[in-house]
């Protein structure tokens, strides 16, 4: 038997995977391709999935779980109201984001360039930008908005989230202050942090 089949598990395939699609995006999730990432060979991929596509669908399936539903549970457990469950969500979410294990920041524009290109990757982020609205809907209702009120910012939340991991991703920084800013704003709050940033010079 080949012994990178006992040594590498499949998460170390789909951690490859991450980063080779950070990398070089779709055409990069290929088992020869990952199999020379890892020093192994093609034979110890197959003992793991069935197909390319098996694996690709593993990769979204940890995503989900990882990105979305462990982040909700973890949200949960942190504090025991809204308030605080909306700033735990944005130290979370900052500090996955600055984890370079899977890719970093650069995963979820890397997947959503993906989606553009597969129907079934597209369906997957649907579901999952959906259950994410829906959970932070959940906390701002528990801040005392209405439900429509709540949905309404919620979705911008998410955008101003996706939007600065895009940005991120080109210009590494750390987001925590400006999601701040953005759930001050949002929550209709004078006291808004403010990101201070060089300002080009002005025109003569």
């Amino acid at each position: 038997m080949d012994r990178s089949r006992a040594a590498l598990t499949s998460q170390d395939w789909i951690k490859a995977g991450f980063l080779r699609l950070t990398h070089q995006g779709i055409s990069g999730l290929k088992a020869e391709v990952l199999a020379q990432d890892l020093a192994a060979t093609k034979g110890s991929f197959y003992w793991h999935f069935k197909d390319v596509p098996s694996f690709r669908a593993a990769m979204l399936a940890l995503w989900r779980d990882e990105a979305t539903a462990a982040i909700i549970d973890a949200v949960n457990a942190a504090a025991p109201d809204g308030q605080g469950r909306l700033l735990a969500l944005i130290e979370i979410i900052a500090s996955l984001s600055a984890s370079n294990e899977y890719g970093g920041v650069h995963v979820e524009p890397a997947i959503r360039d993906w989606a553009r290109l597969d129907p079934t990757v597209s369906n997957a982020v649907r579901h999952v930008d959906e259950e994410r609205i829906a959970f932070v809907s959940s906390l701002f209702q528990q801040c005392g908005s209405d439900t429509d009120t709540a949905r309404e910012r919620a979705a911008l939340f998410y955008a101003g989230f996706v939007g600065l991991q895009a940005l991120a991703s080109v210009s590494p920084t750390d987001n925590r202050v400006r999601l701040r800013a953005l759930l001050c704003l949002l929550q209709e709050n004078p006291q808004v942090p403010v990101v201070s940033e060089p300002r080009p010079a002005s025109a003569p």
